[in-house]
């Protein structure tokens, strides 16, 4: 679940700042999370913040149909682990389909709402600040 929602954030962010194709964002996440250790912890510790956040139904179901093998996986760790693993062609899917299904679902705003602090922790990450997380 967790793992869906971070694709779906990171992949918004890095296509408005950086203005790439969904593979070259997919890449550029694929090093930042997997390739380079303390960005990779930075991120890490942000889904330390939404372990214990009640994740809307509608955006849990799209993650685990768009990305399998995601849905259950719960920690920073075990997404990484997933994330690392994965081939880029398959987390571009993922974040193609979720950004399809995304666009039906009613209650949009409540998962912005949801999500934010775990967004602002992803940019923060993102925009290279030198501050703790």
């Amino acid at each position: 679940m967790f793992l869906g929602v971070f694709l779906y954030l990171t992949a918004v962010f890095m296509a408005e700042s950086v203005k790439a194709s969904t593979i070259e964002e997919a890449k550029a996440l694929k090093v930042a999370f997997c390739d380079n250790d303390v960005t990779g912890d930075k991120i890490e510790s942000c889904f330390g913040q939404i372990q214990k956040t009640e994740i809307p139904e509608e955006f849990d179901k799209i993650a685990k149909q768009c990305c399998p093998g995601v849905g259950d996986r719960k920690t920073g760790k075990e997404v990484r682990d997933w994330y690392c693993s994965t081939s880029v062609e398959t987390i571009k899917k993922c974040n193609e389909c979720q950004e399809e299904k995304l666009k039906n679902v009613a209650n949009k705003e409540e998962i912005k709402k949801v999500m934010a602090p775990f967004e602002d922790c992803i940019l923060h990450v993102f925009s290279n600040s030198t501050d703790e997380v």
